[in-house]
């Protein structure tokens, strides 16, 4: 297993252009690294590219799913909040099925075991939903600025920022509000 996530962050490291990793804080907090400029995501601004492994093993990326209103989840298997808000994401998708939208979880989990079972335990698989390991935060945590988890991401069918900080699934109607204005902006 070593040796996959080995090849996992060399893969990473080459398809994104040898992006520095960021450490991990207690708790699973990415730590910027010291010197990187942040950038707020702003309304309107391209989203920032990322290319990442699926559950599969296969690279996804943020290209390969332009045309459809993206919700990005940034969790963690060990992150109790994050899988609280499991339920109403399911909820959440049920809503919007048949639409176009997709929910991707963007996890940085370093034991692919660990993040593959808990996907599975926690009913987190789905046609809508697509997996993908950032390991350690490496690459799309960073480039978002994710700095608490979870933290969600809301982009339009240009793969624009439409909301940095989205609403969570359990905030309900907000979430439901804000993807179904997206989807229905042109």
């Amino acid at each position: 297993m070593r040796y996959f996530l080995s090849i996992l962050l060399l893969l990473g490291a080459v398809l994104t252009g040898g992006a520095q990793p960021i450490s991990l804080a207690p708790g699973g907090r990415p730590r910027p690294a010291t010197g990187s400029p942040v950038v707020p995501l702003a309304k309107g601004m391209a989203a920032p590219a990322f290319r990442l492994i699926n559950t599969s093993g296969q690279a996804v990326a943020l290209s390969d799913l332009r045309g459809k209103v993206m919700y990005l989840d940034f969790w963690f298997a060990g992150c109790k909040p994050c899988l609280a808000e499991a339920p109403a994401a399911a909820k959440l998708k049920q809503q919007f099925a048949g639409q176009e939208v997709v929910f991707a979880y963007i996890s940085t989990e370093t034991n692919v075991d660990d993040w593959k079972r808990s996907i599975e335990q926690h009913g987190l698989a789905g046609p809508t939903s697509v997996h993908l390991l950032d390991p350690e935060g490496r690459y799309a945590t960073r480039a978002y600025h994710i700095d608490g988890f979870p933290t969600y991401v809301l982009l339009d069918r240009r793969s624009r920022v439409w909301s940095g900080n989205a609403p969570r699934p359990s905030d309900g109607l907000p979430a439901v509000k804000m993807i179904a204005q997206a989807l229905a902006a042109r």
